[in-house]
């Protein structure tokens, strides 16, 4: 039970000819993969959101098109026109202080990101190189770590943000949460021959396999 487009993923890579991947309902705020912030600066937050709302709609198709298999046409990089990024004084400031961002990327989570040939790849990848592109900063990726101890990272400032994250009212408690930049599909890998499972309530009293610290377990 998780992300939609990783289990079909890797369902694929795993040859799980068995199985089949399907849609679950998804509910606000819980919907929206976001970048998850350490709690104690605004500012961050506040420079992140601004450089997400200057990601153009065609570089959000080209990322669409190229990690989740979007039927979409090619997009000519060098015609794109990125909007300018306001900053107030305070964030201008900011930005000067803080070159280098510690950032948590999941090294196993394909599409989103993955390790291939030794390169850390992946959909939050080439969203997270917009962003320090139009910011002017530098990501420096922590990527193989445990998720627990990501979340440990986080609440004790050792990492500065976590690449993917979905909201939640317990993480809200140490977090600080993006504008939603992808829709995220709750899904289920289920046998072919199963078709009963259509939304969560319906997985009322199964058993459920999910990852120990992330917000389906929540």
């Amino acid at each position: 039970f998780g992300d939609l487009a990783v289990l079909a993923t890797l369902g694929k890579e795993m040859g799980m000819v068995n199985y089949k991947p399907i849609y679950l309902e998804y509910f606000p705020p819980v919907g929206f993969a976001r970048i998850g912030l350490r709690n104690d600066d605004p500012l961050l937050l506040s420079v992140i959101n601004k450089a997400l709302g200057a990601i153009t709609d065609e570089e959000k198709s080209r990322i669409n098109q190229k990690w989740l298999g979007v039927d979409l046409p090619p997009v000519n990089e060098k015609m794109l026109k990125k909007p300018l990024v306001k900053l107030t004084d305070k964030e201008q400031a900011w930005l000067e202080k803080h070159k280098t961002i510690k950032v948590h990327m999941k090294s196993s989570y394909a599409p989103v990101s993955y390790i291939d040939n030794s390169k850390l790849i992946g959909y939050s990848l080439d969203y997270a190189e917009l962003i320090a592109s139009v910011l002017g900063l530098t990501f420096e990726y922590k990527q193989n770590v445990p998720w627990k101890q990501a979340i440990e990272d986080l609440k004790t400032s050792k990492i500065d943000v976590i690449g993917q994250m979905i909201n939640s009212e317990a993480r809200q408690e140490y977090t600080l949460f993006t504008e939603g930049y992808h829709t995220y599909y709750q899904g289920i890998a289920t046998p072919w021959d199963s078709d009963e499972y259509k939304t969560l309530n319906q997985l009322y009293e199964k058993t459920v396999g999910v990852v120990k610290g992330y917000y389906t377990e929540d």
